[in-house]
């Protein structure tokens, strides 16, 4: 990682894994600052899959004191304990679901997004809320087990950071999971890759470079003159049209235009920030050009219109911070050799194609 940022990869503000920590304490000696977050489809299929076990635990790290040292309302004298001799559940199999949506639910809680009830909230009070709100579900269902798994690896505070979007108060990530990534992997296997079982990388190198790279400059090309739309665009309109068909439930939820937020539930899991109170409420001054120009932002207004798709790499290659995302150069401009000369690096060149497809 070290090696990435000498070559020009320096201005990173997201780091998406999979709970690797190896990989977090890497990344956070190399770009200090930047915000782990980690994957949540990585982290629900952890969570689902912890909660299938009903192998007896050998070993209880939970510490109820600890914990109510942290957040009053934890009871002290509810704890789990070594299982004897007679037949585990860990958690009952219809709950299951319930516990994976709570989850999900305090992934998204934002303070820049309202709760249903209007109030903004600060992360901390997020925190709290989150936790208490997973402490009351797993108190009143009886799972102690699962609670304290929820505590140790999930809620507890450092934990909690590293998951929830709440964890930089100024900015949402609009990245969830690393598939955006693991994606383009699947393109290489499946495209270029598919007779060889764990090839060489001298081979990989050799494909990315005269195979893949190459395909994606065609492509980038096709997308700044307009021939091609980004594939999110397709499915963005999609859904914005779904949901003007959509008809009031006649529950009244906070909806700013201006900051483009909902406290509606729907708002705050939407892929593209979208729900149908924000949707209808615009839906009428909506041009054809909009849906062109439309892009997805981590700050208000969360959805901005701008004159074309930006490359967030761009400003990389230019040697200025990666946030300031003001000017556009154009590869077909610069070419193959032009960033060469820039960075001389193989793998700036590759993120500068590939992430033209989702920001």
């Amino acid at each position: 990682m070290s090696n990435l940022k000498k070559l020009g990869l320096q201005f990173i503000k997201y780091f998406l894994t999979d709970k690797d920590f190896s990989q977090i304490n890497a990344a956070r000696i190399v770009w200090n600052g930047c915000k782990i977050q980690l994957c949540l489809w990585h982290a629900k299929k952890s969570i689902k899959k912890k909660l299938a076990d009903n192998s007896k635990p050998k070993l209880n790290n939970y510490n109820s004191i600890e914990a109510n040292s942290k957040l009053s309302f934890i009871d002290i004298q509810w704890f789990p304990i070594i299982p004897p001799n007679s037949p585990f559940i860990f958690c009952p199999k219809k709950l299951h679901i319930q516990i994976i949506e709570l989850f999900t639910k305090h992934f998204h809680l934002h303070p820049l997004i309202p709760v249903e009830n209007g109030e903004f909230l600060s992360y901390i009070d997020i925190w709290k809320l989150s936790t208490k709100e997973m402490y009351n579900f797993c108190y009143e269902n009886d799972l102690k087990y699962a609670w304290a798994y929820m505590w140790c690896n999930w809620y507890r505070f450092d934990l909690w950071l590293l998951w929830a979007r709440a964890a930089t108060p100024d900015e949402i990530c609009i990245f969830k999971t690393t598939m955006l990534v693991e994606s383009h992997w699947k393109v290489v296997k499946r495209n270029y890759l598919s007779g060889f079982f764990r090839p060489r990388l001298d081979l990989v190198t050799f494909i990315i470079i005269t195979r893949l790279i190459p395909h994606y400059e065609i492509m980038y090309n096709k997308y700044q003159i307009g021939r091609e739309k980004a594939a999110w665009r397709k499915d963005f309109k999609k859904n914005w049209k779904d949901l003007a068909k959509k008809e009031f439930s006649g529950k009244l939820y906070y909806v700013n235009t201006d900051q483009w937020i909902c406290s509606c539930p729907a708002f705050l899991t939407n892929r593209f920030f979208l729900c149908k109170h924000l949707v209808k409420s615009v839906n009428n001054i909506i041009t054809p050009e909009f849906f062109d120009n439309v892009q997805r932002q981590g700050t208000y207004p969360l959805l901005g219109m701008l004159p074309k798709e930006q490359n967030h790499f761009n400003a990389i290659l230019l040697g200025k911070e990666g946030t300031e995302r003001t000017e556009e150069v154009e590869i077909e401009e610069v070419g193959v050799d032009g960033i060469e000369g820039i960075e001389g690096n193989l793998i700036l060149k590759i993120l500068c194609l590939l992430s033209i497809k989702f920001i």
